[in-house]
This record gives structure tokens, sequence and C-alpha cells, in this order.
């Protein structure tokens, strides 16, 4: 937080989520298409990145995805994980990205209800950082936990909690909000211990997100749920 809120303990810890719960990709993905370069690069393999069954799952996950069928060994996933970074750095402004509706709202109820607020997501950092940049919403996170830490999104809230506690004080006491779009974010907070809340921003209904703790249809609803 700046200034005088920097100053006051944060009550509620909120992490997002970003792809489907944050973001929308109207035409092709920057962050698809490195993955397609960065696998031909290192591995030597053609691959026509396919997410649809594997919504929720860490930048990590989705490279052993589609490297399994060419029965490759050795992952090399640092290797693999640098060449992506690198090049969604060199195409992003050349695709676009879009903020979904009630999302700014969202971010400027718990901005100013003093909520510490950072990420949850399988994206690896430095692509994380860049498409909140790119749509000029980086001031409102703080920390996170990401794809380039963990491969797991439930040890992922673990550690976006711990940097909370290091970074900003901050004191877990049932008042940790994870928001996604997919049932693997409800799984996670559910094996970390946190609330779960639900989006159907991206491509689950309401029906198959049901075991959210609360599930939302637009995030300015969250003013309902995380209270002052």
């Amino acid at each position: 937080m700046d200034g005088e809120k920097s100053n006051q303990k944060c009550k509620n810890l909120v992490l997002f989520d970003i792809d489907g719960t944050l973001t929308h990709n109207p035409g092709p993905s920057a962050h698809k298409r490195s993955f397609e370069i960065a696998l031909k690069k290192v591995h030597g393999v053609d691959v026509k990145l396919d997410t649809s069954k594997i919504h929720g799952s860490t930048d990590q996950q989705i490279i052993k995805y589609h490297l399994e069928p060419f029965e490759i060994s050795d992952y090399k996933l640092e290797e693999v994980m640098v060449e992506i970074n690198r090049t969604f750095a060199k195409i992003v402004d050349d695709y676009q990205i879009c903020l979904i509706p009630g999302v700014i709202e969202g971010l400027e109820y718990l901005y100013g209800i003093n909520a510490l607020i950072g990420h949850v997501t399988g994206n690896l950092e430095p692509i994380a950082l860049a498409k909140m940049k790119k749509l000029g919403i980086s001031k409102f996170f703080k920390l996170g936990g990401y794809g380039s830490d963990h491969e797991e999104r439930s040890e992922l809230v673990r550690i976006a909690v711990r940097k909370a506690s290091q970074k900003y004080g901050f004191v877990e006491k049932n008042n940790v909000f994870l928001i996604g779009d997919t049932p693997k974010d409800i799984i996670a907070a559910k094996r970390a211990g946190v609330k779960a809340i639900a989006v159907t921003t991206g491509t689950f209904d309401a029906e198959a997100l049901h075991e959210a703790n609360y599930v939302i249809s637009n995030m300015k609803e969250i003013s309902g749920i995380i209270l002052p």
C-alpha cells in the first residue's frame, strides 16, 4: 500500500488468479505463443498449445503436459521457462489482452478498505507482472505465488501467505481469500486452508464452481463478501 495506508495493518489478504479471472484474450494469446516458440527452441518439438483440458494448471504443469506425448525424459523446465519469459517480453506488445468487466471496481474497493492484494497464478512471475503492467493495474498487487515458484497451485497459496507475513506483518486468521475461475482454484484454496471465491468469468459456470465458499458473476460483488 502507498503512503498512509502502508502503516496500517491489513485485515484481509486477497489473492487473484489472472487468466479468466482478471484478464481474457479476445484473440491469439502471447502467453500461448511463447510456450510454442520455447518448446520448439529447447526441445525441437512442434506444439499447438491446447489448454482446454487443463484449465487452472500452472505453467510448469502445462509444459509437462505438452511434452508427455513426445516421451521426453528431461523436461528442462528451467531452460524452457527462461525461454518462455524471454519470448513473451519480445512479443507481448503485439497481442491484445483485456481486463474483464468489474475488475477495476473490485480492485479499487479492496484498495479502499486497505486489503493486501496479491496473485496466486500459474503464470510465471515475469509474465504475470508484464500482464499487470500492460493493463495498468500493477499498483494494486504487492506480492504473489507464481507458476515459477512451484508446480502445485495450493503451494502457491502458502507461498503468497508467507510473503504477506514476512513483508507486511500480515496475520492469518480466517481472513485469506483466493479468487479464481476454475475448480482447481477452489481445490487449491481448500488444501491451503483459505476461503475460495469463484467467479464465473472464465470457462466454468456456477454449477461447476459450486464447491467454493462463494460464487460470483462479477468482481464488483466482492464488496458484499470481503468487508472492511
